[in-house]
């Protein structure tokens, strides 16, 4: 009766200990989905104030000196030759969407401008020369 007794005791042991352990090996497993399973959630746009230089996304803010045209000028040839354009500030390099029609005139130039901004492009609302 004994040796029986022993026996259910030891299953029982053996069970609680079995179903212990799946509980740990579930939470932990539980805990690393969430922790290395979660994709950063997508920023929202949000309206901001930047300023920087308007150039291409060809030269950058780095136009070549022996081109024989000035800022101005390279930025303006890049872009009719199909580049896009950008603003360039320190670091930071965004592209420029929106109407083109003012940026000829600021081609080149520190620029202020109001937009969009989603990662690194500006939806562009407004732009005017940099105040010194």
């Amino acid at each position: 009766m004994q040796s029986r007794r022993l026996w259910f005791q030891t299953i029982g042991l053996s069970v609680t200990v079995a179903v212990l352990f799946a509980i740990a090996i579930a939470l932990v497993t539980a805990t690393a989905v969430l922790a290395f399973g979660q994709k950063d959630s997508p920023e929202t746009p949000e309206v901001r104030t930047i300023s920087g230089m308007l150039t291409d996304s060809k030269c950058g803010a780095r136009h070549p000196r022996n081109s024989g045209m000035n800022v101005a000028q390279c930025t303006l040839f890049c872009i009719k030759q199909g580049a896009s354009w950008k603003l360039v500030d320190g670091d930071a390099v965004y592209i420029i969407k929106g109407d083109s029609s003012n940026y000829d005139k600021l081609a080149g130039e520190r620029v202020t401008l109001t937009g969009l901004i989603d990662g690194n492009s500006v939806q562009v609302q407004s732009i005017e020369p940099a105040t010194p």
